[in-house]
Formats: structure tokens, C-alpha cells, sequence
């Protein structure tokens, strides 16, 4: 839901519901992940690279999560998405 909610720019209501997702499972790298999106379109760079650092912690592929960092860094076409998943990358690692 809080993909869908982003994707049409409802980002109040994505926080809320990814928030409400992590409270009941806080592994969620999916989740956390969007929710990372969503903090860098409201202009939160701090909440949205601890967001994406925190799908990096909880992944069970951690180098596959940084090449979705990667993905999301060259090709989002949200420039503050964009920023937010180089930097991660960058903290992140190969």
C-alpha cells in the first residue's frame, strides 16, 4: 500500500502506512526502502538515508540491496530520491 500511495504522490499517507508495517515487522527492507523514498521527496535527506541504510541492515543480500541503490541513484527520475540512494550507496558499500 505505501508504494502505491507513493507512486501517486501521497506521501503523507505512504509515511503512515509504512511506518504502521514496520511497527508490526521491523525487517521490512521493501518497506523500508520506499519509506526512505518517501522522506527524500518531503525533503527529510537525514530520515530518508537512515531509512535506506536501515533496508541495507535488515537485507539478506546486502549486495544486491546496494545495487537497487544504485538503480534508484542513476535512473529514478526524482532527483531527490536520487541523491538520497547515491549517498546510501556510498555509506552502504560495494
Amino acid at each position: 500500500m505505501g508504494l502505491a500511495q507513493f507512486d501517486a504522490d501521497k506521501l503523507a499517507e505512504a509515511e503512515i502506512s509504512l511506518m504502521d508495517a514496520l511497527l508490526i515487522e521491523p525487517a521490512r527492507v521493501g518497506e523500508w526502502t520506499v519509506l526512505g523514498m518517501v522522506f527524500a521527496q518531503k525533503g527529510d535527506q537525514r530520515s530518508a538515508l537512515g531509512a535506506l541504510l536501515n533496508a541495507h541492515r535488515f537485507s539478506k543480500d546486502q549486495a544486491k540491496t546496494v545495487g537497487y541503490f544504485t538503480q534508484l541513484a542513476e535512473t529514478d527520475p526524482r532527483t531527490s530520491v536520487r541523491e538520497a540512494a547515491a549517498e546510501a550507496m556510498r555509506q552502504a558499500g560495494p
